[in-house]
């Protein structure tokens, strides 16, 4: 919902020329490195907020672990789509939102009766990556990140990892293991220079506002 709100936030300042393909680059780098850690919480500690929500969603466990890889691969690409939108190119728009519509009913028809829930969330991770494959063409001249966004993702994997090992080995308790693992990852990226403090400040305060309007 976040990479949604930039993503319509973004398409006037770009269809007016205010966010070049430049800018937009600084600006897929910020929200993936904001957000690709609250959303790998998920993928890696799904277990709580679905005991919160309600113990019998413990089932979609694997289900929401499918979602979170789809959902980290669209903070990569979402932006993009925007772009691509917003400059005009409703052609292609309309080839890529056909295209990732039809693989994942196709996908959804076949898989679900099938697998299930892994089944729908399998369909939507494959019209996800269709979506990928259709836009590389596209990012010519669009300086993506993409070499900073893999360091944020291999951060992000690799104490996810580490946190889950440490649950087992020490019987360290989930909450505490995803308070560690945001406090981690965003203080390894501040060090990088992937995300500056008052960025990450400024997401902080966004959230606050959010559970206060809720």
């Amino acid at each position: 919902m976040a990479r949604v709100a930039v993503a319509s936030a973004l398409i006037p300042s770009i269809t007016s020329g205010n966010v070049g393909k430049e800018r937009l680059g600084d600006v897929i780098r910020l929200v993936f490195a904001l957000l690709l850690p609250i959303n790998m919480v998920l993928f890696f500690f799904p277990e709580p907020l679905l005991k919160m929500i309600n113990p019998e969603y413990l089932a979609a466990t694997n289900p929401l672990k499918t979602y979170a890889l789809a959902n980290t691969t669209m903070l990569m690409i979402g932006l993009i789509i925007a772009h691509i939108y917003a400059s005009g190119n409703y052609k292609y728009t309309l080839l890529i939102n056909t295209s990732v519509s039809t693989t994942r009913v196709t996908l959804y028809t076949i898989l679900t009766p099938l697998y299930g829930a892994a089944g729908a969330a399998t369909a939507y991770l494959a019209g996800t990556l269709t979506a990928t494959a259709l836009i590389a063409p596209k990012t010519y001249g669009i300086k993506a990140p993409w070499s900073k966004m893999i360091l944020s993702l291999t951060i992000a994997i690799l104490i996810g990892v580490m946190l889950k090992l440490m649950i087992s080995l020490l019987a360290l308790t989930t909450i505490i293991a995803i308070i560690t693992y945001l406090t981690l990852t965003y203080l390894i990226h501040i060090a990088l220079k992937l995300i500056s403090k008052m960025e990450l400040v400024q997401l902080l305060r966004m959230l606050k506002t959010i559970i206060r309007v809720r």
